[in-house]
């Protein structure tokens, strides 16, 4: 895609006449075929599998040129074509745990650490590493009666 969101379509000419001027698209790598699909008549490429920016950030796919005439010519050069994949927010974070219960005295001073909460990431990029937290504080009361004429509690 152009920096507009345009398809970026390569362009051939051949100065042929007729059927020897209709030309087809190839990928001179085959192995390229498993990740996009290639119209042989425009040159368009399109992923036929989902990409992912942490395994393949970009990939350089070789094309050549066939003309339909007789006997089949192929181009003298080949187009090399730079497909950069976008990072996008396909990883979310994981905490190490999904309980934590700490214990504080009370009163307490301003600024003691209680509990620390720790995160993995499957995947961590430059374009992709602002974290936020929201802390939802739950307060758990237990109750505890003493009878004063029997103990009992």
């Amino acid at each position: 895609m152009s920096e507009l969101g345009v398809p970026l379509v390569p362009l051939a000419t051949d100065l042929d006449q007729h059927v020897n001027a209709l030309l087809t698209y190839q990928f001179i790598n085959r192995n390229h075929s498993s990740m996009f699909h290639i119209d042989p008549n425009t040159g368009a490429i399109r992923t036929v599998v989902c990409l992912d920016y942490e395994k393949t950030p970009s990939i350089v796919v070789t094309l050549i040129v066939v003309d339909k005439g007789k006997p089949r010519l192929t181009s003298d050069s080949v187009a090399k074509v730079t497909i950069n994949v976008i990072d996008v927010n396909d990883s979310p974070p994981l905490f190490s745990q999904s309980v934590y219960n700490t214990t504080v005295l009370l009163p307490t001073f301003q600024g003691v650490t209680v509990v620390k909460v720790y995160l993995f990431f499957k995947y961590l990029s430059n374009s992709n590493c602002f974290i936020s937290f929201k802390l939802l504080l739950i307060y758990y009361i237990h109750v505890s009666v003493t009878c004063l004429r029997c103990g009992f509690h």
